[in-house]
């Protein structure tokens, strides 16, 4: 009997080490990739979108939120994506829930705006605004600085549902509306990225 209980120790013993091991190896392993993979922000993805991940293992992992807030409030991702998540844990939200987000942009005082009529991100870069906007489409938000998109893909042919900014916009294809207007629409689980 004690030798089974010292086989099994063992064999535990060994998956454990195997295990922690393998997360060591993943973890140069990523730690290359994503070294490898910032090098490509920056590119010109097309025209006025330009590539942009802040994600630190490059990842696509459904966190255009945060890689957005990256970008204009010049946060890491870890940061970003821990902000994300207190609120989240306040609210009982995931971090990339469309409401959680909503809410973030609230509490920092932003004004939140609703096109008046179709507008595509490439639309919107192409007008005469400067400054720094988040845009958001049906599960999806991408920063814009100066009529630049900053995304992990060419997001141009997005369809705004509302933008975001810090300042007031003065533009009549928008009309600047409160943040319970958005909550009263979205209580459902709605994810901001499925990109």
């Amino acid at each position: 009997m004690n030798i089974i209980f010292n086989v099994v120790g063992y064999a535990s013993f060994i998956i454990i080490c195997i295990y922690f091991i393998n997360k060591i190896i993943r973890g140069i392993i990523y730690k290359h990739l994503y070294n490898k993979n910032n090098k490509t922000n920056g590119e010109i993805i097309e025209g006025n979108c330009i590539k942009y991940n802040a994600n630190p293992f490059a990842n696509k992992a459904g966190d255009c939120a945060i890689r957005a807030i990256c970008k204009i409030e010049g946060y890491s991702w870890h940061h970003a994506y821990n902000k994300l998540c207190k609120l989240g844990a306040e609210n009982c939200l995931m971090p990339n829930d469309f409401n959680n987000i909503i809410k973030f942009f609230n509490n920092q005082k932003y004004h939140i705006y609703k096109p008046l009529q179709y507008i595509s991100y490439r639309g919107f870069t192409n007008s005469e605004l400067k400054g720094k906007f988040y845009l958001i489409s049906d599960g999806h938000i991408c920063a814009c600085i100066d009529n630049k998109l900053y995304d992990s893909f060419n997001s141009n042919l997005n369809v705004i549902k509302y933008v975001i900014s810090k300042s007031i916009i003065k533009d009549k294809r928008l009309k600047e509306i409160n943040a319970n207007e958005i909550f009263v629409k979205n209580q459902k689980f709605v994810h901001i990225d499925r990109k």
